[in-house]
């Protein structure tokens, strides 16, 4: 690699770690660590989320299986591009509900109690471990790949950098140095696919060259995708997306940054699947599809583009993993040490002992992410295999609580073992017959159960009406200047007159 590419690959990474690193500082609550105190712009947080949504089994993941599949792969993208939209129009109002709490189990506790936050939080803690290792997987490929070093060395060098800033800055870190790393990959990725186009000739040529299977959406990959765009687009408000609304200010800072993130999710789209394209008609012969991307930067581009390239995918890897990184970290602390402390040991916590052992947190995630990474699973089937495990168990129950539709703790833990038992079955016995993954049917399976006891349980409500109206009322003093009259009521209502 050239002295000018290997300049702009240090210059980006010093630059990020002094941005994770001086933002960090001045964290003296578990509060300011897990959240910034909700205190974030809304280009932030857009920046947060987007960085985070777009990964690297978005990136290098899709634009694999664009190689092996051609425009196929838009159906995939296109479900995600309906799930941002279904929780900025129906999702970020109702959560609003939930200001205040830390994490995915502090919403299960309001209904469920300590048993129920400490199964979400272990479930949210599990997948947060997988999507880290999807990132760190990613990384150590694209390093190894364009650099020479081996697959080992190149996650221990990426993962350790994430590290250093995410374990000192907690979220202040990870924002403000996913605002640098969005900037750079949404700059530097239409470069890439321009000058990949014209090594070919230009789009007509692309089409022209292309296998016929890639330019239509049939066959057995149709079949595949018909089935797995309805859960790809059914909202999985993954603990990222649940941490990232839990930052807003209001609900509508949090609906207008999702719908924004729909309009640079389509651009991300026509991106990924066009370099896919690209690199089907200029390596037709490539075997390993993770590395399409990489070896597209490494045989295509001039000197200095290759650094902006490599820039580019290490920004959406790094992005993602320390985003991912730090709320698992919160997850572990909050959802399963601090209810173990306080109800086992009988002991609270103080600030700065949360905030030590979510730093400690973070180390221990690191480390079980590089040992997953280290196996080289699929990065686009890893992907599968976290949604399976979140749609089986979790996502059902809480799209109840986010509508105010609550069930007993035996009804949690029911649905829980029906959707991942319904689901292995299927993937074990009836998956190789079908070619239908069966995470939509182990979803199925949790909501169908969550439903008959919530009818058996008397439907049940988690906030009373009273409570729903004093916290629209909050909203509104929220998202106006209040007048004197909405103080004088506001001071009334706490003062319970």
């Amino acid at each position: 690699m050239h002295i000018v590419d290997i300049s702009i690959i240090i210059a980006f990474l010093v630059a990020t770690l002094y941005i994770g690193l001086r933002s960090g500082k001045n964290i003296k609550t578990f509060s300011d660590y897990a959240l910034g105190n909700r205190n974030f712009s809304d280009f932030a947080i857009f920046c947060t989320l987007a960085a985070t949504a777009i990964g690297g089994s978005t990136l290098m993941g899709g634009v694999g299986k664009a190689y092996e599949i051609g425009i196929t792969q838009l159906l995939a993208l296109v479900g995600m591009l309906i799930n941002f939209l279904i929780i900025g129009t129906f999702l970020t109002k109702r959560l609003s509900n939930y200001y205040g709490c830390y994490s995915l189990g502090d919403i299960f506790y309001k209904s469920h109690g300590i048993t129920g936050k400490v199964l979400a939080g272990t479930v949210g803690f599990i997948y947060e471990i997988f999507n880290v290792s999807v990132q760190f997987m990613a990384m150590g490929i694209a390093i190894s790949t364009l650099t020479g070093i081996s697959y080992t060395t190149s996650i221990l060098i990426s993962a350790g950098i994430i590290l250093i800033y995410t374990r000192h800055g907690g979220i202040r870190a990870v924002t403000f140095t996913d605002v640098l790393q969005l900037i750079a990959f949404v700059l530097i990725t239409p470069i890439l696919f321009i000058v990949t186009l014209r090594q070919i000739g230009g789009f007509n040529t692309l089409l022209e060259q292309l296998p016929k299977a890639h330019i239509s959406i049939s066959g057995e990959n149709l079949h595949r995708y018909s089935f797995l765009i309805l859960p790809l687009m059914l909202s999985t408000f993954t603990p990222i997306h649940i941490q990232r609304l839990l930052m807003t200010k209001n609900y509508k800072q949090g609906t207008k940054i999702y719908y924004n993130l729909f309009w640079l999710y389509l651009y991300m789209a026509i991106m990924i699947v066009g370099l896919g394209l690209v690199a089907k008609v200029l390596l037709p012969t490539l075997q390993k599809t993770d590395q399409t991307l990489l070896v597209l930067i490494s045989n295509y581009l001039p000197i200095g583009i290759v650094g902006l390239a490599i820039v580019g995918v290490l920004a959406v890897l790094m992005s993602s993993a320390d985003s991912i990184l730090n709320n698992g970290s919160v997850i572990l602390v909050n959802d399963i040490i601090i209810p173990y402390n306080k109800y086992i040991k009988k002991k609270e916590l103080s600030e700065e002992e949360k905030i030590k052992w979510a730093r400690i947190a973070s180390i221990f995630i690191g480390v079980v992410a590089i040992a997953f990474a280290s196996l080289r699973t699929g990065l686009f089937e890893t992907r599968i295999l976290t949604r399976t495990l979140w749609m089986s168990i979790i996502l059902a129950p809480l799209y109840f609580l986010i509508f105010n539709i609550k069930i007993s703790i035996k009804g949690l833990i029911t649905s829980a073992v029906l959707g991942i038992g319904t689901c292995i079955f299927w993937n074990v016995h009836i998956k190789p017959i079908t070619k239908i993954d069966g995470l939509l049917l182990g979803f199925f399976a949790n909501a169908i159960t969550v439903l008959f006891f919530y009818f058996l349980g008397g439907r049940q409500k988690v906030f009373s009406k009273e409570e729903l109206e004093m916290m629209r009322q909050v909203e509104v003093l929220q998202l106006r200047k209040p007048s004197a009259r909405d103080l004088q009521m506001r001071n009334n209502r706490i003062l319970g007159l």
